[in-house]
């Protein structure tokens, strides 16, 4: 995989890499950022977004992740969106004019789970969404996520801000080749750490998730390149017990369906 950064989106690509540092010029203002993304198998597909990045001072409001697209399959659940890519940019800042104010920090995470205005689930940053969409017959859904910070407390009298990010979840029948068709999972402890091996499904990389409950919700670990087919997670605590699944991703990084879970309970020193 090649990830590519063209900063002013001009047609140059300035830096490379999956994470980048970019020193943002002294004027404030919004710049257009364009990343490519190459995959690194045969013809070398490649997929391009554009996003803008605001040069600004605090109070500034925070930005939503809805995660996603989620592919839902029958026999895979619990079903969770996750909105913990979601960001403060003034995070921990507060008015200097108020040094015993608190800094700036998200406050709430809401769900519009139908795209209609109506926020259904109040303040909850991974919610369980398995029974509402697991009524719903297979097809493609909306979502909204909102995210409201704390500029009130950090910078009053000013109210607080909010970020919302839209989002899809797609409901998939069982024989869905999504559903059939992904990475195979398994796990060997020793002492601390896992060592979690998988299939080769052809994907442009892979997400590996880690859970301390059967069935998640799930946090993202790491993220490796398609011709990786394992990884170790170390630094395990004895007596717990972990569960992971990998996600394979497509050109784009769009997670293209889940693994089986696995399971270990560290004995080892």
């Amino acid at each position: 995989m090649k990830w590519e950064w063209d900063i002013g989106n001009d047609g140059t690509y300035d830096l490379v890499g999956p994470v980048v540092a970019w020193t943002a010029p002294a004027v404030l203002g919004n710049y257009q950022v364009k990343l490519r993304v190459t995959d690194n198998f045969g013809a070398g597909a490649q997929d391009d977004a554009v996003i803008t990045v605001e040069v600004s001072i605090p109070p500034l409001a925070p930005t939503a992740d809805a995660g996603g697209p989620y592919n839902f399959c029958p026999a895979k659940t619990p079903w969770f969106l996750d909105g913990s890519g979601s960001v403060n940019p003034d995070q921990g800042t507060h008015d200097p004019a108020c040094p015993a104010c608190p800094g700036d920090t998200i406050q709430s995470y809401a769900w519009d789970l139908n795209n209609d205005g109506t926020y259904d689930i109040a303040n909850s940053k991974i919610p369980d969404v398995t029974a509402y969409f697991g009524a719903k017959p297979v097809g493609s859904y909306g979502i909204r996520l909102k995210v409201t910070d704390t500029t009130h407390l950090s910078f009053p009298p000013q109210p607080d801000l909010v970020g919302t990010d839209l989002g899809q979840v797609n409901v998939l029948a069982g024989t869905d080749p999504k559903c059939l068709g992904c990475t195979v999972l398994t796990a060997r402890a020793a002492g601390r750490q896992v060592q979690l091996n998988w299939t080769n499904v052809l994907a442009a990389g892979y997400a590996i998730y880690r859970s301390e409950a059967a069935g998640g919700p799930y946090v993202k670990i790491a993220q490796v390149l398609g011709t990786q087919l394992l990884y170790i997670n170390s630094g395990l605590t004895v007596g717990k017990t972990y569960y992971w699944v990998v996600r394979p991703l497509a050109a784009n990084l769009d997670e293209t369906c889940q693994s089986n879970q696995v399971m270990v309970k560290i004995t080892g020193r």
